[in-house]
């Protein structure tokens, strides 16, 4: 485990905005696809990435992993709501990325087609003999998708700077991921294209950072791409307004009980970073300032209807 205690505290402070994020919009949209409880697998997967590093984030928690590459929260708001001081202008759906962040858009409403636009990333990546890595993440479900399948073929054929990061949450939209999927182990499917294929704890955070920083030195220096699957699970349902009646409450009980954020905090009370009571102090501190940066968005202005709009001016060379 490379972080020092600085590096920690921020850690924990970017899970602690991400589950307030989550728990906010949970509460505003019914239809909001919630990743409370995976804060572990999205904050390590993506925590200390080099500036010049190019993401994909899965849309399940893509907002929090925005504010962890780097994206004000005001500025996360306001694409989420639209607004035309977002990066989009107000322009394109919520998920439009931020190019100078290095977030690539999704420009797309199905799951499949950003596994071949991280990969074509990387492919100019090793075309232009640069020092940069992608990582993109995805759900369970969606690594049965042909684009998934394709990618990491394509990937290990040219030794592509890329890491694929499923994030196992147990359950594609409202089936369980053990009665649709035949692996035992998703990781397990690295096996076919000739690269590494690597599990670990998804509620650990430092575990998952640590096997994410082998994988991508590993890419970094030319050696090609790897699998990780984070092994977590989806506290909630679908949406926020699904009931989850196709499943049972107790099965959630031992994974609340291995809250991510909770885990940390208490290996950083026991380091000494933090106290029980600075923690709690963030957690309100964390959720004020997600509410705060969602209403400064709805009172943001909204896009000029008459204007005409070209892309180019979001996503200019």
């Amino acid at each position: 485990m490379s972080l020092n205690d600085e590096e920690l505290f921020k850690l924990y402070q970017d899970m602690t905005v991400f589950r307030a994020i989550e728990d906010t919009m949970a509460e505003q949209a019914g239809s909001w696809h919630g990743a409370a409880g995976e804060e572990a697998s999205h904050a390590g997967a993506f925590f200390g990435l080099d500036k010049d590093d190019i993401i994909l984030p899965h849309f399940r928690g893509v907002y929090g992993v925005y504010y962890i590459k780097g994206v004000p929260l005001t500025e996360v708001f306001a694409m989420m709501y639209n607004r035309a001081d977002g990066y989009s202008k107000g322009k394109a759906m919520g998920m439009a990325g931020n190019m100078e962040k290095g977030i690539l858009p999704w420009c797309t409403g199905t799951l499949g087609p950003p596994f071949v636009t991280a990969t074509g990333a990387a492919l100019a990546i090793k075309l232009r003999k640069q020092s940069r890595v992608v990582v993109i993440s995805f759900g369970d479900g969606t690594s049965s998708r042909g684009e998934f399948h394709e990618s990491l073929n394509f990937a290990s054929i040219y030794k592509l700077p890329i890491v694929f990061v499923c994030v196992n949450n147990q359950w594609g939209e409202y089936s369980a991921t053990a009665e649709v999927i035949a692996a035992q182990d998703i990781a397990d499917r690295a096996l076919g294209y000739n690269m590494p294929g690597i599990k670990v704890d998804g509620n650990d955070v430092l575990a998952v950072h640590d096997v994410m920083q082998e994988a991508i030195a590993m890419a970094r220096r030319g050696d090609g791409p790897s699998l990780i699957e984070c092994k977590t699970y989806r506290l909630g349902g679908h949406t926020a307004r699904d009931k989850t009646l196709y499943r049972r409450s107790e099965d959630a009980e031992p994974w609340k009980k291995r809250d991510p954020i909770k885990i940390l905090s208490g290996y950083l009370v026991e380091k000494g970073v933090l106290t029980e009571q600075s923690a709690a102090d963030y957690t309100e501190k964390a959720r004020a300032e997600v509410l705060k940066a969602l209403q400064t968005a709805e009172a943001g202005p909204r896009p000029p209807r008459e204007k005409e709009f070209a892309m180019s001016e979001i996503f200019a060379p």
